[in-house]
């Protein structure tokens, strides 16, 4: 990767993960392809190794989500929380999640980061985000999966590609499946109608 002097992620723990992430694939005896193709395959099998996971080459958390109280590191992975873990299991493999929300246990943000895991590497599902204001809906798609989509190591994002527009819909072209911004009665007609594979109320 190029280096430029006025990069602000240029520095020595930078360069030290770097050459460690160099230093095993060279020991593995592993081409770069075949430890992105390893990745994803470990990625698909759990939220939690995608979510909670590490980049292979850079040791950088995989999922960054913005943490606007912090001016100095704004981007940083999810928490490695029991909690955290067991609440992405929840959601694999429940069919009806009710939660209550709080704002240290990030509710809003784990449910956004399982439904993008969903869209990226399971076909053909169909979610919706509800909320009163359809605005409000696409706001946290904006922020909650998009935002962190394109904090993805550049390698992966060409395995995982995401629409940037329309701003109420993300489409994954590599598995089929979107995700719709919607007001909370359209989320209620879908449901009885079950025309969805998961909706977040």
């Amino acid at each position: 990767m190029p280096i430029r002097r006025n990069d602000p992620t240029t520095n020595t723990e930078l360069m030290a993960r770097l050459m460690v992430g160099e230093r095993k694939k060279r020991q593995r005896g592993q081409t770069e392809k075949e430890i992105e193709l390893q990745t994803l395959k470990t990625w698909a099998k759990s939220p939690v190794n995608f979510l909670l996971g590490k980049c292979p080459f850079s040791g950088e958390p995989v999922w960054k989500t913005q943490d606007e109280h912090d001016e100095e590191d704004p981007y940083k992975g999810l928490p490695n929380k029991a909690y955290i873990r067991n609440m992405l299991d929840i959601y694999q493999n429940e069919r009806i999640v009710i939660c209550e929300k709080s704002r240290q246990m990030i509710v809003s943000t784990l449910t956004c980061a399982y439904i993008a895991w969903e869209v990226l590497f399971v076909q053909g599902r169909l979610w919706l985000i509800s909320k009163t204001k359809e605005m409000d809906a696409v706001a946290l798609m904006r922020d909650k999966i998009r935002g962190p989509h394109s904090r993805l190591p550049a390698w992966s994002r060409k395995y995982l590609p995401m629409s940037k527009a329309p701003a109420k819909e993300i489409v994954c072209s590599g598995s089929g499946s979107r995700i719709l911004a919607v007001t909370e009665n359209v989320a209620r007609s879908s449901g009885r109608g079950m025309t969805a594979s998961g909706f977040f109320l």
